[in-house]
This record gives structure tokens, sequence and C-alpha cells, in this order.
């Protein structure tokens, strides 16, 4: 069974045309001022080609850096070819699934047989981790606005009250500290199970920092800027090929974190790894937490808010035996069509506005 050599592992064809492909990525990058992206299209090269992918930490960070290298490629097409974003998704999409199927040989990777891989959607903190990570996390986010708010307020500027945010503050502190207390209840069955589930975990942290960089960056101002308007982003002096690029980069990147999250998930790395309604369930997750499909509108915070409404439906049809399993198809999608014309309309309004 492949243990993590790649060079072993996969075609000599495969293997060559991936260490190809990833030098003319890194060219790639370069040429479109992607500079941080070429760096760790560098790291994972680094990691292929040292054979260090034979440890597991290793290999996910290089599956993640793979990841952007497709990013950059994707982004040069829309970017500079012109082709339109969802047909070359698509396209990518299809092809990438081809390439998996040479790359496993119809032979899928158990992920169960590595503890850090299993892990990471079925592990849990412990209960003092818990803890630690809910208190640390409603702290830093309550002084956070204190200090803003009193900045803002000294310095003359729109503010929010401090009762307003001492009110939020002990809200939040509230919710963290019953959804702590639950969760560090022995919930198992057969074995004990305790603590913050991990992919819970990353997925607050995750959000934390996407929210800080596209909201109290000027990078994420103008990723903001190109999606709502390229042109006027362009006129404004934004690099909106270097902007774009920069998105899909990223995209790409958290594809291959959600890739290596599924397998875990299924327990398995099989040729039909992202088939059938994940995809879709991902736009929608989004959609339906109030991303636009125009651009130019969404935070991490809401899309994850839409991929727990994903997640209850499912949950919520089996409380009620008497309805079929199509009625979660049926709700799902009449919740995402809601959404998109909530978001339709309100666009519309403003732009008479």
């Amino acid at each position: 069974m492949f243990k993590g050599n790649l060079h072993d592992g996969l075609p000599d064809a495969l293997y060559w045309s991936l260490i190809v492909g990833m030098l003319l990525a890194i060219l790639l990058a370069v040429t479109l001022k992607t500079y941080a992206a070429a760096a760790v299209i560098l790291v994972g090269l680094v990691l292929i080609v040292t054979n260090l992918t034979q440890h597991l930490l290793m290999a996910l960070i290089a599956a993640i850096c793979i990841g952007v290298a497709i990013g950059v490629f994707n982004g040069w097409l829309v970017a500079r070819v012109g082709i339109p974003s969802f047909v070359a998704t698509l396209a990518l999409f299809l092809a990438w699934q081809g390439v998996l199927q040479f790359a496993l040989s119809g032979q899928p990777v158990n992920t169960s047989n590595y503890e850090l891989w299993y892990k990471l959607t079925y592990g849990n903190l412990s209960v003092a981790q818990s803890w630690i990570f809910t208190i640390v996390i409603v702290a830093v986010y309550i002084g956070y606005t204190l200090v803003r708010s009193v900045r803002a307020k000294a310095a003359g500027l729109a503010h929010e009250g401090l009762d307003l945010v001492v009110v939020r503050g002990a809200a939040l502190a509230v919710v963290s500290i019953v959804i702590t207390y639950l969760a560090c209840r022995d919930r198992g069955s057969f074995t004990t199970i305790q603590g913050l589930p991990i992919p819970a975990a990353i997925a607050i942290v995750l959000m934390i920092g996407c929210t800080i960089v596209l909201s109290k960056t000027t990078w994420g101002r103008h990723l903001y800027a190109t999606g709502g308007n390229a042109e006027a982003a362009r006129r404004a002096g934004i690099d909106v090929v270097h902007m774009k690029v920069n998105a899909f980069t990223i995209c790409t990147a958290f594809g291959a974190l959600g890739g290596i999250m599924l397998a875990s998930s299924q327990s398995s790395a099989s040729l039909d790894l992202g088939s059938g309604n994940v995809l879709l369930f991902s736009v929608a997750a989004a959609v339906i937490g109030g991303t636009s499909l125009f651009g130019g509108r969404g935070r991490p915070r809401d899309a994850i808010l839409g991929a727990l409404v994903i997640a209850i439906i499912p949950n919520g049809l089996l409380l009620r035996p008497s309805l079929g399993a199509q009625w979660q198809s049926v709700i799902t999608g009449v919740v995402l069509l809601v959404a998109a014309a909530v978001d339709a309309i309100s666009r519309r309004r403003a732009a008479r506005g």
C-alpha cells in the first residue's frame, strides 16, 4: 500500500508531470506577482523532491501546496486568458477527477490507519484544551471590541456604544460557555468522548483568520472591490489580475484542505471523493449565508452559518421519520432559491437607491 513515497506510489509519467507542473506554477506565480503563492508551491516541491511526504504531516502540507499550484493556474486561465470562472473551474474539476483515478490506480487510501488524519474530523480537544480555547477566543474578542469602541470614541469617530459591546460580549461568553460545558460532558456510548470537536476548532480559527484578513487589511478591501466591480477597481489603481489570481489561489488551497478533511470524515481517499452533492452544497452554504453570487459581498462567518443550515436540514428531517429522504433535496433547494432571490432583490434596490 502507498506509504507516502510519491515517486514509488505514482506512475512515473504522473510523478514527473507533477514536478514539472509545480515548477511551471512557480514561474507563473512569479510572472503574476503572486510571490507568496510561489513560495508556498516551492515548499511543496521541496517536500516532494526530498521525499519528506513519507511523514503524514508533511504529506498533508504538500497536498495543500499542490492545491495552491492548481489555484495559480486556474486564476491565470480566468484573469489572463479570459475564460469564465465557472467554465474554468468546472473543466478543471472534471480533469482533476481523472487525475485522481490515475494517482490512486483504483486503490483507495484508508485514512483511518493514520491517527493524525483520522483525528482531523473524529478527534476532540481535551477538556482543559477546550476551556482554554473558549476562554482565549472570547477574551480576545471582547477585549478587541472594547478597545476599538473606546479608541473610536476618543477620536470622535462613529462607534458602537459600550453598553452594546458589553451586552454582545456577554451573550457570546454565555453561549460559548454553555456549548463548551456540553461538549466536555461524556457523550460516548461505548468509549469516553469529551471536549470540543477538532473540526469545530479548525473552522473557528480559520473563520477568525479570514475575517481579520478580509476586513482589516488593504488586501481584503481590494478583494471586495474587485469582486464588486472589477472595472471600477482597475480604474482606482487596483491590480485586478493579481487579485483574481490571489482569490483563486486561496480558494483552491482551502479546497485542498477541504479534501483532506473530507477524506478523513469518509475514512478513505477514494475515487469518488468529492462527488455527488458535495460541490453543490459547498456553493449553497456560501449563498445561504449571504455571499453574493455577483461578487463583492460575503463574510466567512456567514458561510459557516450557511453550512450549519445545510447540515441541520438532514438532521432535522431525521426527527420526522414520516418525511421521506426526498424532502432533504426539496427543502435545501427552496432555501437556496430564497437566499439567491433575497440577494438579487437587495442588489436591485441598492442600485435604484
